[in-house]
């Protein structure tokens, strides 16, 4: 029953967190859209992680976006069109660090890093199959 309502929290906090992360990427000021979305993704797992009952540290969010290969360490390319509304890109790259979180901690921890890659490669094409284009709760 816990897991469940675990699950049903991170989902909410990764639907949220991809859709700020997109929309934060149009900053047009690049140093700001790195350190604004590495802080929203490293809060983003601190709740997922939560939401799993677990208290956790610098060390484990950087394990987890390590495994993810994830925005956290550079590898963004944040969109710098003032017009858009959301950057679709990064939006999916968020939403497939999430869920790599969140595999991991309904996991108990025992994934790998292999495993955390195969989760986030998932997530990241079930996220380019998801409308983006309006904010989903």
């Amino acid at each position: 029953m816990w897991k469940k309502k675990g699950r049903e929290k991170a989902d909410s906090y990764i639907n949220n967190d991809a859709w700020w992360a997109g929309t934060l990427a149009t900053i047009p000021v690049p140093i700001m859209n790195y350190s604004t979305l590495a802080a929203d993704e490293a809060c983003m797992i601190h709740k997922i992680a939560g939401a799993y009952g677990y208290c956790i540290d610098g060390d484990t969010i950087a394990m987890l976006a390590d495994a993810a290969n994830s925005p956290i360490f550079g590898k963004l390319a944040p969109s710098l069109n003032p017009d858009a509304e959301i950057d679709i890109a990064t939006a999916i790259r968020a939403y497939a660090i999430g869920k790599a979180a969140q595999a991991y901690f309904a996991s108990d921890e025992k994934l790998n890093k292999v495993e955390l890659r195969q989760e986030f490669l998932r997530a990241e094409r079930e996220g380019k199959k998801r409308e983006w284009s309006s904010w989903e709760e």
